[in-house]
């Protein structure tokens, strides 16, 4: 059997095996540590955990506490539990004699012949890994080209901002007709149908009131006289206003209509310029989305290709971590002139 020192980064990693044999000297305490935290009190170091072994069974764990005195070092045992052995004891009392302290002492460590031969090969292998050419780069192209369908949207895109759209220059051109008032009275092809229409009543109004003008003056022996002439005028200027009244308002309305119709056509130029490229923003989405599929399957091709490129490495890292990360097996020789407790 062999006492191996466990450093304090490993407690974690042989835990499992020391805890099943510390848990039967914790049981037979006074309930000073829960098994949780010893373990922590191994991995901060406050205490030092030791396993007796043979191949990769353990026989007995151990953690030992050290105190300082002002003229030696004593090394006490917490915990311990599970099979101790003659040598295995002599194998600890010989280690806690060699860090003990005493007057001077001078202690030598080797790597336990047991395991050399595999952190040897693993330096090894780490220096050929160093002298080979090492890892290459993905040798094919790292990044998608353009789907058709985005290429083609880019080129449509592109002709139809070169050739600009015919909206908006008509738009312009109904904002400036509209400035300018072309769409008012005298621009308006239908207006003079409309004042027509508009001015058929009054005038058979009118026409119906110079009839009875004519019949009253004649009925009463005046026809011609100037009180008649009055009336016709008077009759006459009612026409005037009216139509004129009439035409305002048919103005007004039509001004008022066109107006609002015009500067509605303007304000919805933009948007209407804009359907233009709803096609091409439709197609430029799908080339986006064949492209995200190919962006896809490349990171994996690369992937892949980095897994095989790192493999060596990744491999030597695990076993050299393997090797260097195992307890250190007491293999020391120590000469000392003063002696431990």
């Amino acid at each position: 059997m062999k006492l191996y020192i466990v450093p304090t980064t490993h407690v974690q990693q042989y835990w499992h095996l020391a805890e099943p044999l510390l848990q039967l000297a914790l049981d037979k305490g006074n309930d000073e540590f829960t098994a949780d935290q010893l373990k922590i009190m191994l991995t901060q170091g406050n205490q030092q955990l030791l396993l007796l072994m043979k191949e990769d069974k353990v026989y007995c764990a151990l953690t030992v506490q050290w105190i300082v005195y002002p003229n030696d070092r004593v090394c006490y045992i917490t915990y311990i539990g599970g099979k101790n052995t003659k040598a295995g004891f002599e194998q600890f009392k010989n280690w806690a004699k060699s860090n003990g302290g005493g007057q001077s002492q001078q202690t030598t460590q080797n790597i336990d012949p047991a395991i050399l031969p595999y952190i040897t090969y693993g330096l090894e292998e780490a220096q050929d890994l160093y002298k080979s050419a090492g890892p290459e780069y993905y040798p094919s192209q790292t990044y998608v080209d353009p789907s058709s369908q985005t290429t083609s949207a880019l080129d449509l895109a592109e002709t139809r901002a070169r050739a600009g759209s015919p909206l908006i220059p008509a738009a312009q051109t109904q904002a400036l007709s509209t400035i300018q008032g072309d769409r008012l009275s005298a621009g308006n092809p239908y207006f003079a149908d409309m004042m027509r229409n508009a001015a058929r009543p009054v005038v058979s109004e009118f026409n119906t009131a110079i009839r009875d003008i004519g019949s009253r003056t004649a009925g009463a022996g005046r026809y011609g006289s100037g009180a008649m002439g009055e009336m016709e005028s008077k009759a006459s200027d009612n026409l005037a206003q009216a139509l004129s009244q009439r035409g305002s308002e048919l103005a007004y309305q039509n001004y008022a209509t066109e107006r609002a119709r015009q500067d509605q056509a303007v304000g919805n130029a933009g948007n209407i310029a804009m359907q233009d490229y709803s096609d091409i923003n439709q197609l430029m989405n799908i080339g986006q989305i064949n492209e995200g599929y190919s962006t896809d399957a490349l990171n994996s091709d690369i992937s892949r290709f980095e897994y095989g490129q790192n493999a060596p490495y990744n491999k030597l890292q695990s076993y050299l971590a393997a090797a260097y990360g195992a307890p250190a097996p007491i293999n020391q020789t120590t000469t000392s002139s003063g002696g431990g407790k």
